[in-house]
């Protein structure tokens, strides 16, 4: 038994190391990491999101050097390449993003829809029942007490409004207070069913679609 237990541990890192060959950037992309990105250009940020990664990367010419911020906690880097990418993709329509191995490729394509809705699966961590009154409260403000509580990354998309928002969540799940809050983010938009809130890998993005399409 012991010796059969031994040929199965040095089967399974023979897989491993075979799969690390055949895709050289997957240990990289799944690799948790810290993002701290101050407001600079979209080129200077990658430059800052890659360094020591052994990763690289290219950026087409009609892809704009947009102001990017970004801050995430021991996230994967794949998630927290893809939340970059929808935050410029809101100032670039059409940004598209794709890893071929250990080079990832940024360029603009036009023709490209935007992404449809994802769907919210259960999530555990927003089962956590809250200890929150907010009363016309900014809403990026009301997005770091959930934070604070809920130990979930949420990133607000620059194209949604820090508008006003007022609920008691007191004892109540995060999943529907967060639903109460893009109904009333929703309203102050406009209330054309735009404001949403979704995962992103293991943070969550709240954002506006476009209603003029």
């Amino acid at each position: 038994m012991r010796l059969l237990s031994v040929f199965l541990v040095l089967a399974a890192l023979c897989i491993s190391a075979a799969n690390a060959a055949d895709d050289p950037g997957a240990a990289a992309f799944a690799q948790k990491v810290n993002v701290e990105i101050p407001e600079m250009g979209l080129r200077a940020a990658l430059d800052r999101f890659f360094a020591g990664s052994h990763l690289s990367y290219t950026v087409q010419p009609e892809v704009l050097n947009v102001p990017v911020r970004l801050k995430l906690q021991d996230v994967k880097r794949e998630t927290a390449l893809a939340v970059l990418v929808r935050i410029v993709g809101v100032v670039v329509p059409g940004l598209s993003c794709n890893r071929d191995g250990a080079n990832v490729a940024l360029w603009v394509d036009a023709t490209r829809p935007e992404p449809p809705p994802v769907e919210m699966k259960p999530d555990a961590r927003l089962d956590r029942k809250l200890r929150l009154v907010f009363k016309e409260a900014p809403l990026r403000k009301a997005v770091e007490a959930i934070t604070a509580e809920t130990r979930v990354q949420f990133v607000v998309l620059p194209n949604v409004l820090d508008a006003p928002v007022t609920m008691d969540a007191r004892d109540q799940p995060a999943a529907e207070a967060l639903h109460a809050l893009v109904q009333q983010l929703d309203k102050a938009q406009g209330g054309k069913g735009a404001a949403y809130c979704e995962p992103e890998g293991e943070v969550y993005i709240i954002g506006r679609r476009r209603t003029d399409l």
